[in-house]
């Protein structure tokens, strides 16, 4: 088996474990929330958007990197760039690339986040969309 196919099965049981369904305790749609809830431990994960690897030139590692690196920032894919998309959009969801990458990008825009196989859960995804929604404040 590679090693990427052992990093993806490696991520999606983080992803089991942390998105996989709704949580005990109440998750805010706030950015903080979001970080230790999803972008740490399904994305920060090795070899994908932690501080080393950094794949696709995002790092997910911390929340201030998460603002950083997402909200406002134009996509680094060559066809969402070229169509205008940020990876975050303030207000607009619908125009955020991180949630057409969490429900399945279009033709040229990479693999879905975070797997194929597993996706994030709707209440995960829900809440992604609501703080985007609200203004994706940091």
């Amino acid at each position: 088996m590679g090693f990427v196919r052992v990093a993806w099965i490696v991520s999606g049981a983080l992803l089991l474990g942390c998105g996989g369904s709704e949580p005990t305790a109440a998750v805010q749609p706030t950015l903080a929330d979001l970080q230790s809830a999803v972008f740490t431990p399904a994305c920060a994960t090795s070899g994908c958007h932690d501080a080393a690897t950094a794949a696709g030139e995002l790092d997910l590692s911390t929340t201030s990197r998460s603002y950083e690196g997402m909200v406002g920032v134009p996509s680094r894919n060559r066809v969402a760039k070229e169509n205008a998309w940020l990876m975050i959009k303030p207000g607009e969801p619908e125009r955020s690339f991180l949630v057409r990458k969490l429900d399945g990008p279009g033709l040229g825009e990479g693999d879905p986040m975070p797997s194929e196989t597993e996706m994030l859960s709707a209440y995960y995804r829900n809440l992604v969309v609501q703080w985007i929604a609200e203004g994706a404040a940091p």
